[in-house]
């Protein structure tokens, strides 16, 4: 009898421990959280702090790649998507108030591709400036390049409204930001997100 539940008592005890190393997939919306908050605190390559910033977790965000989204266009499809860096201070600036109004407008998913890899080293994703998929975003959002912050939306595979979403009062990515400037990206996202829902359906 002692020895069963000293069986019993040593599965109890090792049976947590076996999960430990096991790798819980976390989703985009922690990948993209974890990705702009890790940098919280911390030097930039100029040595100033980067913009602290918090993100919910429970965020539309869903990782794509310049050839997902140039198919989206061609099938003709309604989605938003945004282009951004964890390491951009204009990105870092918006994020926050991209995502408060997406979730008071209801938006269900913002398709984010992560520019981040493209300024570290353009050969991670195996993306180039010249890349064909690349090309054919820019010309159909219209831009010459895809740098810091770019939320655009699409209706049938048109482009029907894009943002830096940046507020014009900040004139400097990395300058403190003012309520003022917190109404002017809020209204700007308010904005193009009111262009999607009234025209998707």
């Amino acid at each position: 009898m002692k020895k069963r539940i000293l069986i019993i008592l040593l599965i109890i005890l090792i049976l947590p421990l076996a999960g430990c190393g096991a790798k819980k997939d976390k989703g985009d919306a922690l990948k993209f959280k974890e990705s702009y908050e890790s940098l919280n605190k911390t030097k930039r390559e100029d040595g100033e702090l980067y913009r602290t910033i918090s993100i919910d977790e429970n965020n539309p965000i869903v990782y794509t790649t310049y050839e997902e989204v140039q198919e989206k266009i061609s099938n003709n499809e309604n989605f938003i998507v945004y282009f951004g860096s964890s390491k951009s201070e204009w990105s870092r600036s918006v994020v926050p108030y991209l995502l408060e109004q997406a979730k008071i407008q209801g938006i269900d998913v913002i398709y984010y591709v992560d520019l981040t890899p493209q300024e570290d080293d353009e050969a991670v994703k195996g993306i180039t400036l010249e890349d064909q998929y690349y090309q054919d975003v820019t010309r159909a959002i219209d831009v010459p390049e895809l740098n810091d912050s770019m939320l655009a939306v699409f209706i049938n595979g048109e482009m029907q409204g894009k943002t830096s979403g940046n507020s014009e009062k900040q004139t400097d990515a990395s300058m403190d930001i003012t309520g003022e400037m917190i109404q002017d990206m809020k209204e700007t996202f308010k904005q193009i997100y009111i262009i999607y829902n009234s025209n998707r359906k």
